[in-house]
């Protein structure tokens, strides 16, 4: 007969929200034990030892080994305690940022698609205040791909129209030692790759229109999946 603070392990697995076989895993390494075995062989566990799991899952969510987890997990004074507790408050704080960093990422990249979807042509927009750091490149490349996870939230390439190619790359820096803020031209474009001849045109043609002059395009990608790609290009006019 079991206690009501006290758990089968199907139960306890479900309320851990994992598997009896990662739990039957853990007990064989030593990682966590039933509290009492039944006389017909069935394990017992508490509800208390739902901590336990949960740190485990923490800690290997965070790229602990089993084994680091162990060697932590055996050491039961308060001083370890204290220890375990700062590592997890670190942890947690950090996935913290982690989940506000993508959280801006869609906001951004939400906004950018919608823009996208209500201007079909090349318009006239203000950009919020922008630092950079960008990064000249002294040869020709034959590919321009950048995208968040490689370069970085909101960077891209810098285009410049009178040699008609890419020279620089920039991106998104709080201490950044250029500043992009005020009104520009805007154009969204769909396709697999920057499209410079293109784009050139268009800027050409716009900057003849509002009878500005023609300056440094910059380039980046606003989305990219396994066969859809939306490019944002800007040039600043004031």
């Amino acid at each position: 007969m079991k206690h009501k603070n006290e758990l089968t392990v199907n139960e306890f697995a479900k309320i851990c929200n994992t598997t009896i076989r990662t739990i039957n895993h853990y007990q064989d390494l030593g990682l966590i034990q039933p509290s009492k075995v039944l006389d017909n062989g069935y394990r017992i566990f508490t509800i208390h030892q739902v901590d336990q799991i949960s740190s485990i899952m923490l800690y290997k969510d965070y790229g602990f080994s089993l084994k680091q987890i162990k060697e932590m997990m055996v050491r039961t004074d308060l001083n370890s305690q204290i220890h375990h507790l700062q590592i997890q408050k670190e942890i947690i704080e950090n996935q913290k940022r982690m989940l506000l960093q993508k959280e801006e990422r869609i906001h951004y990249t939400l906004a950018e698609v919608q823009k996208a979807s209500e201007h079909s042509n090349i318009f006239l927009t203000n950009l919020e205040e922008q630092h950079i750091t960008i990064t000249l490149i002294s040869t020709e490349l034959d590919r321009h791909y950048i995208n968040y996870l490689s370069d970085g939230f909101r960077s891209g390439c810098v285009i410049d129209p009178v040699q008609k190619k890419t020279i620089a790359f920039y991106h998104t820096e709080s201490d950044g030692e250029s500043t992009l803020s005020g009104k520009c031209l805007c154009v969204y474009m769909t396709s697999q790759n920057f499209e410079t001849d293109k784009v050139l045109q268009i800027f050409e043609e716009a900057s003849k229109l509002y009878q500005i002059p023609l300056s440094r395009i910059y380039a980046e990608i606003i989305l990219e999946t396994n066969s859809f790609y939306l490019f944002k290009y800007f040039m600043m006019i004031s």
